[in-house]
């Protein structure tokens, strides 16, 4: 317990400034304790499925940029390797920090970063890099998000129907941007392909029961 001369009130814990004042408190004697639960760090908490997400990150920094000075004609896309996974550990610490309706921000956020990266390629005289990289490798990014949180973090079902609606859109934009010539490069599109098509047939497979009730329940079936 602490005690404020200048407000004359106590404080319980350990606070080391009046709450009201501001002022130094002073310690009374008598059994001291902090009275706010220790609330453990999700950090902490999801230590044993982060590491290993961060090793493999590395892993593919490091594997990106070994085969880009192999062969450095094909130009620095190693660079928009890293900036990807950058923009992977950027949506989960939105994931893990603001909660509330994450499909929601993570396509916002995708959306903007990629209509970023189209005008900023436009007005460098369109070299493709954006369809080609920028962007299915931020939907890349946005998806294995959302699937980390959703099947790591025990997420809540009732996003489930934006979760999967948004894998299929991602990799939608990514065909039409390959199949329309708009990207010149094969493997960027066809990774955000599988992942989208690979989320989609995991909740189907395994959440098909909760899909089918949140559709019933929108429908007002």
């Amino acid at each position: 317990m602490r005690r404020c001369e200048d407000c004359g009130v106590q404080v319980a814990g350990i606070r080391g400034r009046c709450p009201l004042c501001g002022e130094p408190l002073e310690k009374v004697p008598g059994e001291e304790r902090e009275i706010y639960p220790k609330v453990p760090l999700l950090r902490k908490k999801y230590k044993k499925l982060l590491f290993p997400l961060f090793l493999f990150s590395i892993a593919c920094c490091v594997a990106a940029g070994i085969v880009n000075l192999v062969f450095p004609q094909t130009g620095f896309w190693s660079l928009i390797v890293l900036c990807g996974v950058l923009y992977l550990w950027s949506c989960l610490r939105t994931a893990v920090t603001k909660r509330g309706n994450l499909p929601k921000q993570l396509f916002l956020q995708t959306l903007f970063l990629s209509a970023l990266l189209l005008l900023l390629d436009l007005l460098t005289g369109w070299r493709g890099w954006s369809a080609g990289y920028g962007v299915p490798l931020l939907s890349t990014a946005s998806m294995m998000a959302l699937a980390v949180y959703y099947w790591g973090f025990r997420w809540e079902d009732h996003h489930i129907v934006q979760y999967v609606a948004l894998d299929l859109l991602y990799s939608v934009v990514s065909a039409v941007l390959f199949f329309t010539g708009c990207a010149g490069v094969l493997w960027p599109s066809l990774l955000c392909m599988c992942m989208g098509v690979g989320s989609f047939l995991a909740v189907v497979l395994f959440r098909r029961k909760v899909i089918l009730g949140q559709l019933h329940r929108g429908a007002h079936l």
